[in-house]
């Protein structure tokens, strides 16, 4: 069962791709059912299973931005979340899941307002970039995406210790993703 799990969620993950290339919602209705088949699949004890929750949840997120659904981001958020919960910090995939999960509070946050979904995405950014997990290009998006949050929060709040944090955070995600020249 569990090799099966493990190939669904590749299958789903390609299929993510090949919708991000195409931009064809057939490849990520595909990709979303791939995936929580995957879920499904997955022991709930197997160590594989933080990262097809992950993958679930980034598909759902995708599906949210096609359709405006918020219980689609309810649900990517639920998923992301348990990933998170259910990840050891020194899981490879452990940077990812939780800028993942990161990124969906960001986009609730942005559809309702509610601060608190603003603070747990800073906070899961933050605790995925300190955890120095994942290779220096994973922990630089991180690192840009944290700092992206705390400008918003910034804006919001006025605190200009959030916009310093945001600067130190865009520096060090300049420092860390690697120049293409």
């Amino acid at each position: 069962m569990e090799d099966r799990a493990s190939q669904l969620n590749d299958n789903g993950v390609y299929l993510m791709r090949l919708y991000r290339e195409t931009n064809n919602i057939a490849y990520l209705e595909e990709a979303t059912q791939t995936a929580r088949e995957a879920v499904y699949s997955t022991a709930e004890d197997s160590p594989n299973r933080p990262a097809h929750l992950s993958s679930l949840g980034t598909c759902l997120e995708s599906q949210y931005v096609e359709s405006s659904n918020i219980d689609t981001l309810n649900e990517a958020i639920e998923v992301s979340a348990l990933a998170f919960n259910l990840a050891p910090q020194d899981d490879p995939n452990w940077a990812a899941i939780s800028d993942n999960l990161g990124t969906t509070l960001l986009r609730r946050h942005k559809r309702t307002g509610k601060l608190d979904d603003l603070d747990a995405a800073i906070k899961a950014s933050q605790q995925a970039f300190n955890s120095n997990a994942g290779d220096d290009l994973r922990r630089g998006i991180t690192s840009s995406n944290l700092g992206g949050q705390l400008e918003i929060r910034y804006e919001r709040m006025m605190e200009i210790a959030d916009l310093e944090a945001a600067i130190q955070a865009t520096k060090k995600a300049i420092d860390l993703i690697p120049d293409p020249h």
